[in-house]
């Protein structure tokens, strides 16, 4: 129950990221956000279905962990080192 109430803002607060990066193409933007999502838990429960026999419980959530610290990481990578290419592209339409 405390997963699925951590879920649903931090779901909302990537849909709001989203907009802001794509507003010229809300639509497709939200929908790779959604299919992204569903891709990530699908690819999560096949991990770990596939770790928990070889590993155990205690290995299938040392697996979890670090796949957790890997995508802190990534988060928190500085922004100037992103290329801002995509984002800074001109909306469609516009001249």
């Amino acid at each position: 129950m405390l997963l699925g109430a951590s879920v649903a803002p931090l779901f909302m607060a990537t849909q709001s990221q989203v907009l802001h990066v794509a507003p010229g193409r809300t639509e497709t933007a939200l929908a790779a956000n959604s299919a992204a999502f569903n891709v990530g838990v699908a690819v999560g429960a096949l991990l770990g279905g596939a770790l928990l026999p070889l590993t155990g419980i205690r290995g299938t959530f040392l697996v979890g962990g670090l796949l957790t610290a890997v995508a802190l990481v990534v988060l928190s990578w500085p922004e100037s080192v992103v290329s801002r290419a995509t984002v800074d592209a001109p909306e469609p339409g516009i001249r």
